[in-house]
């Protein structure tokens, strides 16, 4: 048998009885880091009952709410200038 066939054949048969229910699950430590810190910095810029409204709006209304924001931020912006 050619070797790579016999590879072949002993990588599915490990596959074929591969026990997934009782397998370890890892983490890559990148992976766990990274989830922990985004765990940690929730934070929203918002409170939570703004969120909370916005989400259930109209695009329409998500628009103008970006747009009036944005009108803010430059207002503040040319504050800062003077």
């Amino acid at each position: 048998m050619n070797k790579n066939i016999e590879n072949d054949f002993n990588i599915v048969n490990y596959f074929d009885s591969f026990d997934i229910e009782n397998a370890k699950q890892i983490k890559h430590p990148l992976i766990k880091k990274a989830q922990e810190n985004a765990r940690n910095n929730k934070t929203s810029l918002f409170d939570d009952d703004i969120v909370s409204w916005l989400s259930k709006q109209p695009p329409q209304t998500k628009k103008h709410f970006n747009n009036m924001l944005r009108e803010m931020i430059a207002i503040q912006k040319e504050q800062v200038q003077y």
